[in-house]
């Protein structure tokens, strides 16, 4: 097998979904640790009332062929916004929701007729009418945004603004940390504010993390350095604990190796991250067994570019042999390349089309090719392999 593409992997981590068959895969190995679902991402801005967009609402009362005059009685398209019974029943039932499933139907009706009136203090009034504080409308607000409609996750936006703007933390922290990851922080300013006071009082180590990760988006990473240290100082007993070591150690890398070496560590040893171990086998000895359990930590875990850097330690044992008549014949070179290009990762693509050449599998071969064609990081070097198979 023509090994030139297993190249060792210097790209930033990324979090990837991965296939049921790559799921049962790593299953066979060691069972990866539960990762946390990420939330919808708010992708519409809400106007300065935190309302829902009229022209909007008038587009779908059109298909449906409704008025848009406000009413006691909430038109179809407001009913399709509401979200399904399930999540509020699962959501109540789990004591996270302190109002009944039938109240927050209640609540959602009252808030859309009372949008399209629009008068003074009506989000307030409709919130104080329905008992509902801003950490409750948070919540309703998060359920909506893990709906699969687009208009439902719209209306969870919006939301989500209304409880920032009445002050609930969660709710400051969630668009804070959205916007950061979409490059709009320019459009939560007032949240943004707030996550700044919330992290300088100095006993909220979240806030402080996330203003640490605000600062490091935008260039400033000494200040990024100093909240990430401030807000892991004591205890990690906090969401995104992980993310804060992860951060400090990459910040660090550049400058100071032994730095970041502990605080990945840390990170692994403390929390067990996979990222933590995946960067950590970045900063070890090159084919040692540290190496190589950091790297199986962090594969058994679902890191696609550590699942291929295990399958090219295993293809490294193969040595110059070319004796290989079945697939099989690579055992776990196979197996953790496989999982790797089945998740998405296109330099596994190409060694596995290399894999199916080199015992005969041409046609299988040509397949991982064309999918690794698609994938914009190795297009070049599947196109260029595809002409010389198919001269």
């Amino acid at each position: 097998m023509n090994t030139s593409t297993c190249r060792p992997i210097v790209r930033s981590f990324s979090k990837t979904t991965l296939s049921n068959q790559t799921r049962r895969l790593i299953a066979a190995r060691k069972p990866a640790r539960a990762a946390l679902a990420p939330s919808k991402v708010q992708k519409d801005s809400p106007d300065d009332h935190g309302r829902i967009s009229t022209s909007r609402n008038n587009a779908s009362a059109k298909r449906s062929g409704s008025s848009t005059q406000p009413s006691s009685s909430p038109s179809k398209s407001y009913e399709q916004i509401l979200p399904p019974t399930d999540l509020l029943n699962t959501a109540y039932d789990s004591g996270a929701l302190h109002i009944t499933p039938e109240k927050a139907m209640e609540f959602f009706r009252e808030f859309l007729t009372a949008d399209m009136v629009n008068s003074p203090g009506w989000q307030r009034r409709v919130c104080l009418n329905n008992d509902i504080d801003p950490c409750t409308l948070g919540l309703l607000a998060g359920i909506l945004e893990n709906c699969e409609d687009a208009a439902q996750r719209r209306f969870g936006g919006n939301l989500l603004a209304i409880a920032a703007k009445f002050g609930d933390r969660a709710a400051n922290l969630k668009r804070v940390h959205q916007a950061n990851k979409t490059g709009q922080l320019r459009l939560v300013p007032d949240a943004l504010a707030q996550v700044g006071l919330m992290a300088k009082k100095g006993d909220d180590p979240q806030a402080m993390t996330l203003l640490g990760m605000v600062c490091f988006s935008q260039g400033k990473e000494v200040q990024a350095l100093e909240w990430l240290r401030k807000a892991t100082a004591g205890s990690l007993d906090f969401h995104g604990a992980a993310d804060a070591l992860v951060l400090q150690g990459r910040i660090l890398a550049a400058k100071d190796k032994e730095a970041a070496r502990a605080a990945f560590q840390r990170a692994a040893t403390e929390l067990n991250d996979p990222e933590a171990y995946f960067r950590l086998g970045a900063l070890t000895k090159p084919n040692s067994e540290a190496q190589h359990e950091y790297l199986l930590q962090a594969a058994s875990s679902g890191i696609l570019e550590a699942c291929h850097n295990v399958g090219m330690i295993h293809v490294s044992k193969f040595g110059t042999e070319t004796n290989m008549t079945s697939l099989d014949d690579y055992e776990l070179a196979r197996d953790w390349t496989l999982i790797a290009a089945e998740g998405g990762f296109g330099l596994s693509m190409l060694n596995m089309a290399q894999m199916c050449r080199s015992v005969g599998e041409r046609k299988e071969g040509m397949r991982w090719l064309q999918k690794a064609a698609k994938r914009p990081e190795v297009r070049e070097e599947a196109e260029s392999l595809i002409e010389q198979w198919s001269s």
